[in-house]
């Protein structure tokens, strides 16, 4: 039998007699009641695992912390006798397999496709899949979204009647938090995976974007940025596995359609970076593979459920064929993570490439109209099949390329960095002695967003510039070094210039500010006996009044000059984590 709609063929009595004895009673998920024309709200969620909890030894529900309203978290660990602890389950060989849903509540086919899910391997004909895999699920990571349903949280969806809304309580995209971990939700989420050390991350979605015929869009990083074996890993499960699974189901699947010029398929789709801010963007950084199922939004809300539940089980089939595969993909990629060596070139943020493979896109027929309101053509798209190739600009290439350090010294003062990076499972050491070497230091220039963004005003550096100097460093200064797994994730947060690093969400904005000014009838006489000694000064200074803005600037004007003087701020666009290039200092 396929699917979890087989149970919307039965009548309850007949499905009860398809279940054990021990499961005599309707085990329909909320949403297959209503003929998926609804989903549960939280509580209901919670209550019909809790029946699955209380009905199969295969599956626990387990609370692992609160949302930003105390709402309590949840997670389902599905597993044989014995492998339901992180400690077992490594020990026994099982792949770790996590799957999250809700992170969008509005987006809700992942949470009932998962229900359907583990029915099935608690009670149905799926108990297979955990023969090799230990499977951890978050049936909704934004629950205090979730609860803010309306039928009008989502204007480019067809159904469910009633959604949650994007954000948590604080109005945070939590698939924009994956580095920053601002959120109450991600932050325990991420507690629970430096316990259990999964080996793959799934996250379930929906589409917006064009209208097409493709009901299940998937998408994974692609790029010089992802670990060789989990990027080998992860392309052999999606074009080997996955997708021919899905196709022999009768689903017509593509990568994530997001056309480069906006509603013109001709200009292709990307589908090689993603932002580590991003679910699977940050998890190759941890050295797992990690895989964006995207339904689309257009279809039915059942036949969205029914495509997440069976690329569900497309990849869950496919891992417990070859656990071996992935756990060593896994381990290789953390291996060379940890054993990377000081000058190494290190991929710190990459941009899409200009190479493209044709992929067989089956849309429909689209027209453009002029519109007096957008006061601009508006595309509309017909249900006339469009058969098309369309280019596919799959892999991305290397924008920024950093050599690798041994590690960061971070002084005591700005130790809330180290406190960061621990959050992720980052090990910090802690300085027990002085300490002298010359260390590699940035001096940086940078650009703010004039909006905001996920609450921050975003920092782009335009400037950076390394140079070695001599530095003493004591106890209560800290160090993180390379040699760890966790090695890529460090470079993301504390690189000034990776894409989500701490200085880009405002973590060091005081170090560009200008601290002193001089008055201007102190600074004008010295302007003055700067020109008159410096002919080259004065060249540098008639080239900058080229630009009107400072030209007619007057504190502008002489600030150039105080910040070319003997007393301006050394230490203004100073990055203060330093690198590391020899020997660690002497740690506790």
């Amino acid at each position: 039998m396929r699917g979890p709609w087989w149970s919307l063929l039965l009548a309850p009595a007949l499905l009860a007699a398809a279940l054990p004895a021990r499961a005599a009673t309707d085990w329909r998920t909320p949403a297959e009641i209503s003929g998926y024309q609804t989903t549960p709200d939280y509580e209901a969620t919670l209550e019909y695992l809790r029946r699955l909890d209380a009905a199969s030894p295969l599956v626990q529900i387990v609370p692992f912390g609160e949302t930003e309203e105390r709402r309590p978290l949840y997670v389902v660990v599905a597993a044989r006798e014995g492998l339901g602890d992180p400690a077992r389950a490594h020990e026994a060989g099982a792949a770790v397999v996590l799957l999250q849903s809700g992170i969008h509540p509005g987006e809700t086919e992942g949470k009932d496709a998962c229900l359907d899910l583990l029915r099935d391997i608690a009670l149905g004909g799926k108990r297979r899949l955990l023969d090799h895999t230990v499977l951890l699920v978050i049936p909704v990571i934004n629950a205090d979204g979730h609860e803010l349903r309306s039928p009008y949280n989502r204007i480019n969806q067809n159904g469910p009647r009633e959604m949650g809304w994007r954000t948590n309580a604080r109005r945070l995209n939590l698939n924009r938090d994956y580095m920053k971990l601002e959120s109450a939700e991600l932050r325990a989420e991420i507690a629970l995976i430096n316990r259990w050390r999964p080996h793959l991350f799934v996250d379930v979605h929906t589409t917006d974007g064009a209208d097409f015929r493709h009901d299940v869009t998937y998408g994974f990083a692609q790029g010089p940025d992802v670990p060789e074996a989990i990027l080998r890993w992860a392309r052999t499960l999606v074009d080997s596995a996955v997708v021919p699974a899905l196709e022999a189901e009768g689903h017509l699947p593509a990568p994530y359609i997001w056309f480069r010029t906006d509603e013109d398929p001709s200009s292709g789709f990307d589908g090689g970076s993603a932002s580590p801010r991003l679910s699977h963007g940050y998890f190759p950084l941890r050295n797992m593979p990690a895989v964006l199922i995207e339904t689309h939004m257009l279809k039915p809300y059942g036949e969205r459920v029914l495509a997440s539940y069976d690329f569900l089980a497309a990849i869950l089939e496919e891992v417990g064929r070859r656990p071996a595969a992935l756990i060593g993909a896994v381990a290789q990629a953390a291996r060379m993570s940890a054993e990377g060596r000081p000058g190494d070139p290190f991929v710190l943020r990459v941009a899409d490439g200009d190479s493209s493979e044709p992929f067989a896109y089956k849309g429909y027929r689209q027209t453009r109209r002029w519109s007096p309101i957008a006061g601009a053509p508006v595309a509309s798209f017909t249900k006339t099949p469009w058969d098309t190739l369309l280019p596919y600009f799959r892999f991305s290439e290397a924008k920024t390329i950093i050599t690798r350090p041994a590690g960061y010294l971070i002084p005591a003062a700005w130790r809330g960095a180290a406190g960061h990076a621990a959050l992720h499972g980052v090990r910090v050491d802690t300085l027990r002695a002085v300490w002298e070497d010359t260390v590699e230091v940035y001096t940086l220039s940078a650009a703010f967003a004039a909006a905001p963004y996920e609450g921050h005003h975003e920092v782009t550096v335009t400037r950076a510039e390394l140079h070695r100097e001599r530095r003493r460093y004591g106890p209560g200064d800290l160090y993180i070094p390379l040699d760890q797994p966790l090695a890529r994730v460090v470079m993301g947060l504390l690189e000034p210039q990776a894409r989500d690093a701490l200085l880009a969400w405002n973590w060091f904005d005081a170090i560009f500010e200008q601290k002193e000014f001089a008055e201007a009838y102190v600074m004008e006489p010295i302007a003055r006996r700067m020109l008159e000694e410096d002919p080259a000064l004065r060249k540098e200074f008639e080239a900058a009044l080229v630009d009107t803005a400072f030209a007619h600037y007057p504190a502008k004007r002489l600030n150039w000059f105080f910040e070319r003087s003997p007393w301006r701020d050394r230490a203004q666009g100073v990055y203060p984590i330093v690198r590391v290039m020899g020997a660690a200092p002497p740690v506790r």
